[in-house]
């Protein structure tokens, strides 16, 4: 039986792709579900094209979770994306990415690699409405221009202070948004060598 199922799950993979790759530029909406033969966030990553739109359904999903294609990645019904206390959860290399509605849980705690929950290096990415839980780093933006990180909530590890990181992050981002966030237990919140900040 579960040997079926990976089959299914690869015949699905597949199938996917080769509609993605149809020749049409009409954005998709794809789920990612707790059922055994649903995709996992990481295929479905891997599947998808700019433009789409990833719905993430409740439970625990695995991080790391890596975005390239710039989408719309929503979590809905208590989704949580899990560290497992290892590195990066969410790490954001696509512009135009928005993440919204995740409990985001678990990073690393290793200060010298930057371990954060959400870490953004892309243009015009939005972080709204999340929340991160157990993380060293919270929301961290590394050339991230015209990005927003807009009603978070964000609660850190529990550690020394000098061996926390900083909740929310801004570094050579320039016109970056940062509203109505909750911030509780971090090291700081630093904006670095960035102008026009709000």
């Amino acid at each position: 039986q579960q040997a079926v199922r990976a089959i299914t799950k690869r015949a699905l993979a597949l199938v996917a792709a080769l509609l993605l790759c149809g020749g049409t530029a009409e954005a998709k909406t794809m789920i990612v579900t707790q059922e055994p033969t649903s995709l996992t966030i990481h295929e479905t990553l891997a599947a998808a094209a700019a433009g789409d739109t990833i719905v993430v359904r409740g439970g625990m999903h695995r991080g790391a979770v890596r975005v390239t294609p710039p989408v719309t990645l929503v979590g809905e019904a208590g989704a949580v994306l899990e560290g497992g206390g290892q590195g990066t959860v969410v790490t954001i290399d696509a512009p135009g990415t928005l993440v919204r509605g995740f409990t985001i849980r678990g990073s690393g705690n290793v200060l010298s690699r930057d371990d954060a929950g959400v870490k953004v290096a892309a243009a015009r990415v939005t972080v709204e409405g999340n929340r991160l839980e157990e993380v060293l780093f919270g929301v961290s933006l590394h050339h991230a221009p015209g990005s927003v990180v807009r009603g978070n909530t964000l609660r850190s590890q529990s550690l020394p202070v000098a061996e926390r990181g900083d909740l929310i992050r801004v570094w050579y981002s320039d016109d970056v948004t940062i509203a109505d966030n909750n911030i509780d237990g971090g090291r700081d919140l630093v904006i670095w060598y960035s102008q026009r900040i709000r």
